[in-house]
């Protein structure tokens, strides 16, 4: 499975000490919620058919031009200007942009949790 590369749909998640982005290219290491993470919508195989996009900051793959640009101007342009406050409000601001992509373009699957999968789960009146 090391050749196999996985896309992250939704980003703002820690991966094996990494910050993964929405769009980001990258491996599974074996890590306990490896399979959780396909299952659930956060991360999807990658096509050798998909066009992928190389930052220029870190040389980290993206799924499209779009998810490379916002990746870069969130990670690699330095604000020197910006007071911690302000840094503060920027990210908050950008996490609630990328909720709302994420939740637009790859809702979370919560059908396929393990415990309605195997009938035990949902709600009961």
């Amino acid at each position: 499975m090391a050749d196999v590369k996985f896309a992250a749909k939704r980003g703002g998640f820690q991966y094996a000490g990494r910050d993964i982005d929405r769009g980001q290219v990258f491996e599974l290491v074996g890590a306990r919620n490896d399979e959780k993470l396909e299952r659930l919508g956060f991360i999807a195989k990658v096509k050798k058919t998909d066009r992928l996009s190389e930052c220029g900051g870190c040389q980290t793959l993206f799924t499209s031009d779009g998810e490379r640009d916002s990746h870069f101007k969130h990670r690699h342009t330095a604000r020197p200007w910006e007071s911690p406050e302000e840094r503060t409000l920027r990210e908050e601001k950008h996490a609630e942009r990328e909720e709302k992509i994420a939740n637009e373009t790859a809702p979370l699957r919560l059908d396929r949790t393990k415990a309605i999968l195997s009938g035990k789960g949902g709600i009961t009146a």
